[in-house]
């Protein structure tokens, strides 16, 4: 169970019959080995669980960084849970389409090199709309201070609902802000310190590095929260594109005065840096509790440091690291790295062949051990008429 590097190269210099590969050219082959392999199964020193925190409306969620691919959700193993929430597994595209409320879906969603988990739950918790943002003036009236001016409303521009507030940013003190304090006040006693507060924003040139919210009985009792700097998925903020943002109201963020949880009637959004431009939308502003599931994943990282403490994803060159897994999963990866330096270094065709024969065989016994890792997705056909 499990191989240290040393071991590994030792044992693959004995396969190869030969000294003319370097320790480094070896680590490189077993890496490959080890990328190659780990998602064609469910292996189980690569299973890992995580904590979901699923919101309503909200579909797109940041993954674990060391996650190769999921395994379906589900709710948490106790006496009260019953998990009656099945997830059906889809391609980003028809999870796209399908935009059905009542399904529980799953997907994957990438951006260049970073993974995102793409959930739909309809059992999510409840929301509270603090203001839809449909109008500049028909809850309140948004007011432009600092940098920002031209407030208005936009029918042809929303996140979601019947339109947008527009406005202008001339960037010359690097901080705009909107703000009403007049609207009708909302009762938020039950989402106190429990939920977070979501906001979109159409970034229409790039420049923008982080908003703030503040959120209460008046323009001296609030709470806030600033230098949000990142979307709520985790990406960066996008320039050319809407970006949903989104703050943890907790006991721990900045109180002023003595607001009102049960009638907040302020609200004050700011935008640091946000680069000149007459087209900026702000839209939707609404709090959202969540639905606490558990994510199964499988890790990458199935290498294991020489303190014994660190996993990670590949195997360092002069190193004590080990290799995890089991007798089955050690031999796969050493022919497979034996038929990569046969290929690439050795230029060896009969070895290569022979590496190739162990390592289908080594394939098929695991296959009889460890299932498919693949999460078979179900996609729906819609005729062309209605896509």
């Amino acid at each position: 169970m499990s191989i240290t590097l040393t071991d590994a190269i030792e044992t693959l210099n004995a396969m190869a019959n030969t000294r003319k590969m370097e320790d480094a050219d070896w680590v490189r082959a077993l890496n490959f080995s080890l990328k190659e392999h780990r998602s064609k199964f469910i292996l189980p020193w690569a299973q890992r669980r995580t904590q979901l925190l699923v919101y309503p409306n909200v579909v797109k969620y940041a993954s674990p960084s060391d996650m190769d691919f999921p395994h379906l959700p589900q709710k948490l193993a106790n006496s009260e849970n019953t998990d009656d929430g099945w997830f059906q597994g889809r391609t980003q595209k028809s999870f796209a389409r399908r935009r059905d409320a009542t399904e529980r879906a799953l997907a994957i969603d990438w951006e260049r090199d970073t993974k995102y988990l793409l959930v739909r739950y309809p059992d999510a918790a409840s929301e509270a709309l603090l203001h839809n943002l449909d109008d500049h003036d028909a809850n309140g009236t948004w007011t432009a201070g600092g940098d920002a001016s031209a407030v208005a409303t936009d029918t042809g521009t929303a996140f979601e609902g019947a339109g947008s507030v527009r406005f202008t940013i001339t960037n010359s003190a690097a901080s705009a802000t909107l703000t009403n304090s007049d609207m009708a006040a909302v009762d938020l006693t039950d989402f106190k310190n429990r939920c977070r507060v979501f906001f979109s924003l159409d970034v229409p040139v790039a420049g923008l590095t982080a908003v703030a919210i503040r959120w209460g009985s008046s323009a001296s009792a609030y709470w806030e929260v600033t230098g949000i700097a990142t979307q709520f998925h985790g990406a960066g903020i996008a320039g050319a594109a809407w970006n949903l943002f989104s703050a943890n109201w907790t006991s721990a963020i900045t109180e002023s005065g003595s607001p009102d949880a049960a009638a907040v009637n302020y609200v004050r959004v700011t935008f640091t840096n946000g680069a000149t431009s007459a087209n900026y939308h702000l839209d939707h502003i609404v709090f959202r509790r969540y639905k606490e599931l558990e994510l199964p994943y499988s890790s990458k990282n199935l290498v294991l440091d020489a303190n014994g403490t660190l996993y990670k994803e590949e195997l360092a060159v002069n190193t004590t690291d080990t290799i995890t897994g089991d007798d089955a999963w050690d031999n796969l990866i050493l022919h497979s790295a034996v038929k990569w330096a046969a290929k690439y270094v050795l230029k060896d065709r009969d070895l290569f062949l022979v590496a190739s024969t162990d390592e289908k065989e080594t394939i098929r016994n695991l296959k009889t051990v460890y299932p498919s890792a693949v999460m078979r997705p179900s996609i729906s056909y819609y005729p062309r008429s209605l896509l």
